[in-house]
């Protein structure tokens, strides 16, 4: 670890200046809403939220992003409405572009809750390299290599308890433009404890993208998140949510 943050340290201070489109220059934002409600002989409901905001200077970028998850559903046999679902994340990461489309360095910082698991509060800090494969116009691939820690402080039942883990962190991304109006985009991400082979971690997903107007987008997408080790024994490794949203560039 200490080896992987002098090495950023020392590019960082060695690197010169990137050439940047300057139409990348400046604050950018995406904000992203999805709202469900079943009616009927069934009742639920579901919203989705997600923000990413960043400045981008010329050889830095910052960026901040979070996403709040909440589902709740009439219980026929009390009349209440229960929450079934919520899970949410904060994190603040800034990059350092050495090349544009290219290479850079980053380090990562945020926090995140998912009750239904059992897990109160996480802690997670990272560094790593972004490194593109292909960028051109229609396609865009990179990947993503570093370190990842990650403290959970859980409750299960009565009793409270926590977890550090220590992460390699692989990431990929591919992005692809059909035509202007219609986009894909799929990625994974695969996070093995180097400290303990068994807590393992896989996170995926594909989605599609119709593009309505230069501010305003519809997403369509899956994703998927696998934990090797359960929170609780009564828990189910793989969660998923299915996601149909707006989403507004600006």
């Amino acid at each position: 670890m200490r080896l992987l943050f002098a090495v950023v340290l020392f590019l960082s201070s060695a690197s010169a200046s990137a050439q940047v489109d300057p139409a990348k220059l400046g604050l950018h934002n995406t904000s992203e809403l999805g709202y469900i409600v079943v009616g009927g002989n069934a009742k639920s409901t579901s919203l989705s939220a997600k923000q990413e905001t960043w400045y981008q200077f010329t050889d830095d970028l910052v960026k901040l992003k979070g996403h709040y998850l909440r589902s709740s559903a009439l219980n026929k046999q009390t009349g209440d409405v229960d929450e079934t679902a919520k899970n949410w994340s904060a994190s603040l990461r800034w990059e350092h572009i050495y090349s544009p489309d290219k290479f850079s360095i980053f380090a990562e910082s945020g926090i995140l809750g998912n009750e239904f698991i059992g897990l109160e509060i996480g802690q997670q800090h990272g560094v790593g390299v972004k490194y593109y494969l292909v960028a051109n116009e229609s396609f865009k691939w990179f990947a993503e290599f570093g370190y990842q820690y990650l403290k959970e402080d859980f409750i299960t039942g009565s009793t409270s308890d926590y977890k550090e883990s220590h992460f390699a962190r692989l990431y990929s991304k591919a992005e692809y433009t059909y035509t202007p109006s219609i986009k894909f985009a799929i990625y994974g991400e695969y996070l093995p404890d180097i400290k303990d082979s068994e807590n393992y971690r896989v996170n995926f997903g594909p989605e599609m993208l119709a593009v309505l107007s230069e501010t305003f987008s519809l997403k369509f997408g899956y994703e998927g998140f696998y934990r090797n080790i359960p929170v609780a024994p009564n828990t189910i490794r793989t969660d998923f949510r299915h996601t149909t949203a707006l989403i507004a560039n600006f």
